[in-house]
């Protein structure tokens, strides 16, 4: 909720205490924008406000923005790192693919047990008609590192095959990755 944070004179729509934008980032009001914790249905991450700000800057001198919004990674740094980007199996069910999942338990990955953080997994969302990597669950050490090849993967639509034949260095955490797949 950000009530308070600004001039409620100006006229600025909000929803539930956060301003409404378009997808520009600009609000009711033309010429001024927002980003961040404050803008209605908004994930309050730190990396989301700072891609809403690209494209807010280039909304405002008429360029397209160059930041991909569609797949943004989700991280908590806990003890394993948790991270996800993309559809669940359940979502991407729902949405109507037909999935095929993998898990590799990262009890398995050399580079985990040398820094004995083995307790965790790797699961991955592939769309079985077209092999396309849909999205990914990661628990276990640097997950929150990890989620960023694969964002980029699923957001150059990357198919399954293509991403194992890639070659993981040993021993790595991104080992464990090449096993998922």
């Amino acid at each position: 909720n950000c009530e308070g944070v600004w001039d409620h004179s100006l006229g600025i729509e909000t929803d539930a205490g956060r301003i409404v934008v378009n997808a520009q980032f600009e609000t009711s009001v033309p010429g001024i924008y927002a980003i961040g914790d404050c803008v209605a249905g908004s994930l309050q991450l730190a990396h989301v406000a700072s891609a809403q700000a690209h494209h807010a800057v280039a909304g405002m001198v008429g360029k397209k923005p160059e930041k991909n919004l569609r797949y943004v990674p989700n991280c908590l740094y806990t003890n394993p790192e948790i991270a996800w980007v993309g559809l669940s199996a359940e979502e991407a069910k729902k949405q109507g693919f037909e999935v095929k999942t993998s898990k590799y338990l990262m009890s398995g990955n050399g580079k985990s047990l040398l820094e004995g953080q083995e307790r965790g997994f790797i699961k991955l969302v592939v769309d079985a008609k077209t092999d396309t990597l849909l999205g990914a669950q990661l628990m276990c050490g640097r997950a929150t590192e990890l989620i960023a090849g694969i964002t980029s993967a699923i957001a150059c639509a990357c198919k399954a095959e293509d991403l194992a034949g890639v070659i993981y260095p040993h021993p790595s955490f991104s080992e464990g990755l090449g096993e998922a797949l």
